[in-house]
């Protein structure tokens, strides 16, 4: 029993060093011996869910819980792996269970709380985060998580309130300052959001969609030049971030920087072919290069995707107008209309059509 002690005791050093093959090792060996030792395999769960393999993970967690049915750790560990497996039914059973088992387990109704907000049940979600708290008040985690639901409940004031507490329990807390940072970003209180998000990224530097957001709040706030550089971060983290490339794309147009613009949004549209904003943006970008005959084809993609956005329908008779096929720009018109019944634009626009087409009399009247 020692030795078993003193190899369990290795593993989890090793695992804490963040030497996890050599952690793996150990316990894989002290299987050999103990095929039921249950901590071996506990750990060799929450090893194989940091590389990445959250089925071998259940497996092992389900053997510790085989060894040992009534631990509430290996419960918990189970439920957290079957929500990350999309499993949501079966991932609140065992999360119950756990719960049972210990009743003031404060990660256990967290992740109870995780698993019923994946599947939309605010009221419970909120439930079981509350009830976390009272197993555990200064819960940094729960409380955001709180503040999470209850933004998507309506409820923004005491959401902003809950990520406050959770800053008040742990002041590094960079997604607690990054979700404030979206609750006054839909404010449109972009100062306040680009100061949270300033925060956020002093905490935690390399988070790409912390730069992200940090840079929409500069473009909001009409701060081009600091947006592009906060966008170019973002692209030195993650330079497959479609949303930035298309964002970044936005800022050099309205900077008449066009080509730099194309540049950004064709590298979005490599990978997200069919992202409908790249598609329109790069659309109309090419359209003041003067290459309608690309944005044409951009165009006509969008209105496939989104046949129901005004925008793209609006932009491709703009497209069409400039190719002088008058009718069919008259047709996206039209659509824009039916789309928008209270917006000029579809009123205004059929009216340019018809005074280009030498009909001046319903141009004018239009």
């Amino acid at each position: 029993m020692a030795e078993e002690g003193t190899a369990l005791d290795g593993a989890v050093t090793k695992f804490r060093e963040g030497d996890l093959a050599n952690a793996e090792k150990l316990c894989r060996e002290l299987l050999e011996t103990d095929e039921n030792n249950s901590e071996a395999c506990h750990l060799l769960s929450v090893i194989a869910h940091r590389v990445g393999d959250n089925v071998a993970g259940l497996g092992f967690a389900e053997r510790a819980s085989a060894a040992q049915p009534e631990n509430a750790v290996y419960l918990n560990t189970q439920g957290f792996l079957l929500r990350l497996l999309g499993r949501y039914g079966e991932s609140i059973q065992k999360l119950k269970e756990a719960i049972t088992r210990q009743p003031d387990y404060a990660d256990a109704y967290n992740n109870l709380g995780i698993a019923l907000a994946d599947g939309n049940d605010i009221a419970n979600a909120e439930q079981a985060y509350r009830k976390a708290l009272e197993c555990k008040a200064d819960f940094p985690e729960v409380l955001n998580n709180l503040g999470n639901i209850l933004y998507r409940a309506g409820r923004h004031d005491e959401a902003m309130a809950a990520y406050q507490d959770a800053i008040k329990v742990k002041p590094d807390y960079a997604e607690a300052y990054c979700n404030i940072g979206d609750g006054f970003a839909n404010q449109n209180k972009h100062k306040e959001g680009a100061e949270a998000y300033k925060k956020a990224l002093e905490i935690a530097p390399n988070w790409a969609d912390a730069w992200y957001k940090f840079a929409n709040s500069l473009f909001r706030l009409e701060q081009l030049d600091q947006a592009i550089q906060a966008y170019l971060k973002c692209l030195d983290i993650n330079p497959a971030h479609t949303r930035c490339l298309t964002n970044i794309g936005a800022t050099y147009e309205k900077m008449s920087r066009y080509d730099e613009a194309a540049l950004m949004i064709r590298q979005a549209l490599i990978q997200s072919p069919e992202d409908l904003t790249a598609l329109k943006n790069l659309g109309h970008v090419l359209l003041k290069l003067g290459q309608p005959a690309e944005a044409m084809q951009l165009l006509m993609k969008a209105v496939q995707i989104a046949p129901a956005d005004p925008d793209a329908h609006y932009t491709l008779g703009n497209t069409l107008l400039r190719m002088e096929k008058l009718q069919d720009a008259m047709n996206c018109y039209m659509r824009v209309r039916q789309l928008q019944p209270a917006g000029a634009r579809g009123f205004f626009a059929p009216a340019s059509v018809l005074l280009l087409n030498g009909q001046y009399k319903e141009g004018w009247a239009a």
